[in-house]
């Protein structure tokens, strides 16, 4: 659950990011 998590944020982070 906690890597899902993780991904999502990175995931969120990187489209916040471009």
């Amino acid at each position: 659950m906690h890597s899902i998590t993780s991904a999502n944020v990175n995931k969120d982070k990187i489209l916040w990011t471009t």
